[in-house]
């Protein structure tokens, strides 16, 4: 388990890596490189810094209503074809998808605001 403070200085515990330091300067290479797929992949129907867009929801409150990483994984391999989400197996591979899953559980903890996370 990981201790955090988050953007507005409450203390959040989390099972993943968010920072490289205690001092929370720099995001891991995994949450920096989930905000890279995020933005190449899906940011056009989730929404810019992922708060939810037209075409698709905030993932922040899927996680924050209890979306686990299994789930994600299942949603991103196999789409969701009745409401226009698209398999992204073969596209993205379970790394990135799991980078993804860092930066959105990130945002959704308000670990990292909006926009390009803090990296060293």
């Amino acid at each position: 388990m990981n201790t955090y403070k988050d953007i507005h200085g409450r203390s959040v515990q989390t099972d993943i890596a968010v920072f490289t330091a205690a001092d929370q300067t720099s995001v891991t290479p995994a949450v920096s490189h989930g905000y890279e797929k995020y933005g190449a992949y899906c940011f056009r129907c989730h929404g810019k810094d992922a708060v939810g867009g037209v075409y698709a929801p905030d993932l922040r409150k899927s996680m924050a209503n209890g979306m686990t990483y299994p789930q994600f994984l299942g949603t991103v391999l196999g789409g969701r074809s009745a409401k226009g989400m698209p398999s992204w197996a073969g596209v993205l591979g379970e790394k990135d998808i799991h980078a993804i899953y860092d930066y959105i559980k990130a945002r959704q903890l308000d670990l990292i605001a909006g926009g390009s996370p803090p990296s060293g």
